[in-house]
């Protein structure tokens, strides 16, 4: 999967927006809605960051000012997915 394929890349220090047209896209659809933790890390793998409750995956540098951005993907305390959104780092 491209996305995946991309996370070196977004780790970079001056990597662009690699990904984030794909994390708008998760995000807008709500594709992650409903999904497991375990599914969530099959589709996307490992995350850069996160706990039980929150993954956080890098995206490069997707605003203005030069900043690194990332999907955050949030679960709710039963194990879905509740939202994932695209934050700034």
């Amino acid at each position: 999967m491209r996305w995946q394929r991309l996370r070196d890349q977004s780790q970079l220090n001056d990597p662009g927006c690699v990904r984030g047209g794909m994390a708008l896209a998760l995000a807008r659809t709500d594709a992650m809605s409903r999904r497991t933790r375990a599914e969530v890390i099959a589709l996307l793998g490992a995350p850069d960051e996160g706990a039980t409750e929150t993954l956080r995956y890098g995206l490069g540098q997707c605003h203005g000012d030069w900043r690194h951005s990332v999907l955050v993907v949030r679960r709710t305390p039963g194990g879905d997915v509740s939202r994932a959104t695209v934050e700034v780092d």
